[in-house]
């Protein structure tokens, strides 16, 4: 996730999560578990960037993957997933 939201994680208050901090006060929290993916992710996660197919570069070069490219009314978006399955967006918008 580091990668491509450019934010380092490190330990959170809890065991098993990471967390990376913002100046702005909001925080993502990521938590940890043992269980590969089985099924649909239960979240999904839209990260907006500036430049889609450099963030699709980042993503592949740490073993996630491309799954779908779409349009919508936003601009481009490409359906990524990490090297453990786990889905998420890459947006930019007018791309």
């Amino acid at each position: 996730m580091s990668v491509v939201t450019g934010k380092e994680f490190g330990p959170s208050f809890e065991t098993h999560f990471l967390r990376a901090r913002s100046e702005s006060g909001l925080d993502i929290v990521l938590q940890e578990v043992a269980d590969f993916k089985t099924g649909k992710n239960r979240m999904h996660l839209d990260i907006q960037v500036t430049d889609i197919e450099i963030a699709l570069e980042s993503v592949t070069a740490i073993g996630g993957s491309l799954v779908a490219r779409a349009d919508n009314e936003f601009g481009g978006l490409l359906v990524c997933s990490d090297p453990d399955g786990n889905e998420f967006c890459l947006t930019c918008p007018n791309s």
